[in-house]
């Protein structure tokens, strides 16, 4: 259902243009440790909220980190998004609470998002806008506030979750599916390991030889993360560059060693591969150095 035209100005005046709310019974709980921590462990939430953040942006720089990564961590943003959002909707609603959720929800936020029609589900796993295609990151506020008082009042049906066209690229692209080394894991998840040694095969459980991880992350040229079943999307063909000011700013799309050294620990700690500490990255960063 589509947010009613006083709550959705309050996402419209921080340039989020994608949002709803659902009854929260329809969402699926991932994470019941996490809902109890946000103070609903023992009355459920009646709704939930749901948005898409933008992070796109137009820029020809060539890259070695996924793009997410490039400007400060959307933690971050979002850190100061629900200040002021909870903020406001406390003070129109001051009888119910509201509590902001992302990344680490206790929801499976695409289904969520689906089922506010903001979007398909893709066969690479995210969600997918019509305009701003796969990057966006999927942001959540909980309430006890019935979902009809939120709405705009039209009792629209639940819209059906649907899913892309099946065409295959992403699987095409992903280095699990044809990758030399036999590793069946996320690209993305190896860059983030501390340590090679102690990486494992998730169907046997047997270890990996680090040399085969490390052969991984020099031959996809990547320190960070990995965008390539993004990239080869058809839906991504011409996303939409993200009206959010805080995605433009500061922006580092290609690391080096010397980039890493030169931060000062409050400019680490704003990127999104700080909670990984120095070592990780340089460590991915060294490997690919090597070869140039």
């Amino acid at each position: 259902m589509k947010l009613s035209p006083d709550h959705r100005a309050l996402f419209e005046k921080e340039e989020i243009l994608c949002s709803g709310v659902l009854d929260f019974s329809l969402c699926r709980i991932i994470r019941q440790k996490r809902l109890d921590m946000m103070g609903f462990s023992s009355v459920s939430p009646a709704s939930a909220i749901v948005f898409l953040v933008p992070y796109y942006v137009h820029d020809k720089a060539e890259r070695n980190i996924s793009a997410y990564a490039v400007s400060c961590d959307y933690h971050l943003y979002f850190q100061d998004l629900f200040s002021k959002l909870c903020d406001q909707l406390q003070k129109m609603h001051p009888q119910y609470r509201f509590c902001g959720a992302a990344d680490n929800s206790p929801l499976d936020e695409r289904h969520a998002a689906a089922l506010c029609g903001l979007g398909i589900l893709g066969d690479n796993g995210l969600l997918i806008h019509p305009l701003y295609g796969s990057y966006v990151f999927i942001g959540e506020i909980l309430s006890d506030m019935p979902h009809t008082l939120l709405s705009d009042g039209n009792d629209a049906p639940t819209p059906e979750i649907r899913t892309c066209e099946h065409c295959e690229a992403c699987q095409s692209a992903c280095p699990i599916q044809k990758n030399p080394y036999g590793i069946r894991r996320c690209l993305s998840e190896v860059t983030q390991q501390k340590r090679l040694d102690i990486l494992t095969d998730p169907e046997t459980n047997a270890p990996y030889d680090p040399r085969q991880c490390e052969n991984y992350i020099r031959h996809y040229k990547t320190a960070w993360g990995c965008d390539l079943c993004q990239s080869v999307c058809p839906h991504n063909r011409n996303p939409k560059e993200t009206p959010i000011p805080f995605f433009h700013k500061e922006r580092i799309p290609y690391l080096t060693s010397d980039i890493i050294n030169g931060m000062s620990e409050d400019a680490f700690s704003a990127r999104a591969y700080a909670w990984r500490k120095r070592p990780c990255i340089l460590r991915n960063l060294s490997l690919l150095e090597k070869d140039e």
